[in-house]
């Protein structure tokens, strides 16, 4: 099955169903990926410097250190941006070799981080829950880790102006998403973006509309490394009742702020 096929067949799929608790486009990639061969195999994790936009704390095994601890969130001045590299996924991107506990606990440490800097980087946001119970993979949290899982996705709950809202993140392996930057914007340009970073990194923003009602807004950051994090916005709660709202309860500013976050990484 192609391309082309698992995306129509995705979209029959949920043609007038209440939107999902994930994107679409990911599902569909992934999806369309898993039915070929993988180009690489699994390999040991060699530890990558992300230089990000945000001045938030970075996270490893062991546990959170710098600003998740109480700094402050925000917007670096931005350099002058450097050409991202053509080739995607980067030459050498291996996905690490974790256990299904490796990957729970740095579930745990991620949920841990979002709690403590998610008030500062979405303002106005109240009841913000990040449970590491529901953070795995399209469906049973992390009790549905498996060995050698190459990505993990889980939602942000919280609410902003009154409505309960959520987001959803995900964190690709490198080598994970075989579609570099602008991938997503080939069949729709009008409402996507791609933004060099002076790192050699990029964003890519994409606003879109699912079933007539449902509308999403999904920044995606792609790492030098080869890491994929999409952060994505929606105008209902993508875990709860889907009551629409009239527009999305993220900014793409917030949502990338959250994808280029360095404590966000496997």
């Amino acid at each position: 099955m192609n391309e082309q096929q698992l995306a129509d067949r995705f979209s029959g799929a949920v043609a007038g169903e209440p939107p999902l608790g994930f994107d679409p486009d990911d599902t569909v990639d992934r999806a369309a990926r898993r039915s070929r061969n993988r180009r690489a195999t699994m390999g040991v994790a060699t530890a990558t410097g992300v230089v990000a936009l945000t001045a938030v704390a970075v996270v490893n095994w062991s546990g959170m250190t710098g600003a998740g601890r109480g700094g402050t969130i925000g917007m670096a001045a931005p350099a002058a941006p450097t050409p991202v590299t053509t080739a995607w996924p980067p030459p050498g991107a291996v996905a690490p070799a974790y256990t299904a506990e490796q990957l729970r606990q740095r579930g745990r440490e991620m949920t841990g981080h979002l709690s403590q800097i998610f008030g500062q980087v979405v303002p106005g946001t109240t009841g913000i829950v990040a449970d590491p119970a529901t953070w795995g993979g399209e469906g049973g949290g992390a009790a549905g880790i498996v060995d050698g899982q190459t990505y993990l996705n889980g939602p942000v709950e919280f609410e902003r102006d009154g409505v309960q809202g959520g987001t959803i993140i995900s964190v690709y392996m490198p080598g994970e998403i075989d579609k570099g930057p602008g991938g997503a914007c080939e069949e729709e340009p009008k409402t996507c973006t791609v933004t060099p970073l002076p790192d050699g990194s990029a964003v890519e923003v994409k606003s879109s509309t699912h079933g007539g009602d449902a509308q999403l807004l999904v920044a995606r950051h792609f790492r030098p490394n080869g890491t994929v994090v999409a952060a994505i916005g929606y105008n209902y709660d993508p875990v709860g009742q889907h009551v629409y709202a009239p527009e999305v309860a993220m900014t793409g500013q917030e949502l990338t702020t959250l994808a280029t976050d360095p404590a966000l990484s496997l």
